[in-house]
């Protein structure tokens, strides 16, 4: 299907009279279907993003179904602060100390056997603090 899309830019005077240009033109008609609604902006004091959606859908028996959908996300995840340096220093110190208790865990496993390692039971804790981490790192990075 074919569709139209009108941009409103400028400050209030400006999206009144857009809109009623759009009403002046008959831009919503007995052919309509479906009219979408976008918006977006930028926090930059608090470095978030909203996204909002509005649908409104117009059916056959002549009602409107609206629907909608908000999202706010944070999309820059360092800032170029002081406070970005150390998250991205901590973060990685992280990664590097799951990777090195994996390499331990891993020779310690080879070491002493699968049976002989899985006896003593503080391995599986070990395993399991090993699985929670990488659960939470997967997690925190939106993977």
């Amino acid at each position: 299907g074919g569709g139209f899309v009108f941009d409103f830019v400028g400050d209030a005077n400006d999206y009144l009279n857009g809109i009623q240009d759009l009403i002046a033109g008959n831009w919503v008609d007995i052919h309509t279907r479906v009219i979408v609604i976008d918006v977006t902006t930028y926090n930059a004091n608090i470095n978030m993003f909203f996204s909002g959606q509005l649908i409104f859908e117009f059916l056959p028996s002549g009602g409107i179904l609206p629907s909608s959908t908000f999202r706010v996300m944070r999309l820059y995840r360092y800032q170029d602060t002081p406070s970005g340096k150390i998250q991205i220093f901590l973060e990685v110190m992280t990664l590097l100390f799951t990777l090195f208790y994996t390499g331990q865990e891993c020779w310690e496993l080879r070491k002493e056997g699968f049976v002989s390692y899985f006896s003593n039971g503080w391995n599986f804790f070990d395993i399991l603090n090993l699985l929670v981490r990488c659960s939470v790192a997967r997690k925190s990075r939106g993977a």
